[in-house]
């Protein structure tokens, strides 16, 4: 995981100054398409892994509470 540290700011990065770029007509509905996606990707983590979030001591649904909620991190990064 060490090198995720790294890995996941420079994504959130990229995908603001990708964002930015776009005018904001455009950028609402891709918004909201990039976190449909987010939330099916999530979905089917916590469910497939499900095993391993109790062994972390995260249920499904916090797991997938926490990822939206990092959503709007992510965008605004």
């Amino acid at each position: 995981l060490a090198d995720e540290r790294r890995h996941v700011p420079f994504h959130c990065e990229r995908l603001h100054h990708s964002l930015a770029e776009l005018p904001a007509v455009t950028r609402r509905p891709v918004m909201a398409l990039w976190r449909l996606l987010l939330l099916a990707a999530t979905v089917v983590v916590a469910a497939d892994h499900g095993a391993g979030l109790r062994r972390l001591g995260v249920g499904r649904r916090r797991f997938a509470a926490d990822v939206m909620a990092s959503a709007s991190e992510v965008a605004g990064a």
